[in-house]
């Protein structure tokens, strides 16, 4: 049962993290970096839009968990690894990858990838405190 509150509380956490992130603290970089207009987002920002990142930050913590299940990982530090190893070796790049093919620029790497890899930390803490 705690695994499962785990998985939801980090997934509830990374994506409020989308909220601030991209409505808050970075809003008007992204958009720029993006080519947006905060016309260009408005419709696709209510409840309905909300549910695509909410259910990929959902698969993402049951994956996370699977994989540290299978690692036999529980310990903050390890968790930790294993959220920034996954980063790197498969959120960043496929950031990059997006990103670069469509000509948008470094800036929207870093804005993306970092927002990635601190969701995946979020879902590294949760699992590791609620576990417990």
């Amino acid at each position: 049962m705690k695994t499962y509150i785990s998985i939801a509380v980090g997934t509830f956490l990374a994506f409020m993290l989308g909220w601030l992130w991209y409505g808050v603290l970075f809003q008007s970089q992204w958009m720029s970096a993006a080519g947006l207009s905060p016309t260009d987002v408005g419709s696709d920002m209510e409840i309905g839009g909300m549910l695509v990142p909410l259910l990929a930050w959902l698969v993402t913590a049951g994956c996370f968990h699977c994989i540290a299940h299978m690692a036999n990982v529980s310990a903050l530090a390890g968790n930790v690894k294993l959220a920034v190893l996954c980063w790197l070796g498969f959120a960043l790049p496929a950031v990059i990858f997006s990103t670069y093919f469509q000509m948008l620029g470094g800036a929207l790497y870093w804005i993306d990838g970092i927002y990635l890899l601190l969701g995946a930390l979020l879902i590294a803490l949760s699992r590791t405190f609620i576990r417990r």
